[in-house]
């Protein structure tokens, strides 16, 4: 609850290393993709959004790469005039945002064992 996906995974033959198949731009539910899932490729790289908050790249070894608050997070703050005011309102907020992310990431992926 809380991610879907985006338009980008990386494929890989677990057999075959070098057999890699790079999505971009495209439905990941298609059948194309879902085709090479079927015939066992495993999906190493996947782009996923947070709430319409977060967009971000996971990796089979569960590291997020390029993770990036979308602009229309950030626009429902007010305008500050005072460059260090809305530094520290923007600060702020993506941490509450960012420890909120981590916290469902974690439960998503079967939360932390003692």
């Amino acid at each position: 609850e809380g991610f879907t996906l985006g338009e980008q995974c990386e494929l890989r033959d677990v057999q075959e290393t070098a057999n890699t198949v790079k999505v971009r731009g495209q439905d990941l539910r298609s059948d194309e993709v879902l085709q090479h899932i079927e015939v066992g490729k495993q999906i190493t790289k996947l782009e996923l959004h947070w709430r319409e908050a977060i967009d971000f790249i996971i990796g089979d070894d569960l590291v997020v790469r390029r993770l990036r608050f979308r602009d229309e997070l950030l626009e429902q703050l007010d305008k500050q005039d005072d460059e260090k005011a809305r530094f520290d309102q923007e600060f702020g907020f993506m941490t509450m945002e960012l420890s909120r992310f981590i916290t469902e990431l974690v439960a998503a992926f079967g939360g932390v064992s003692d």
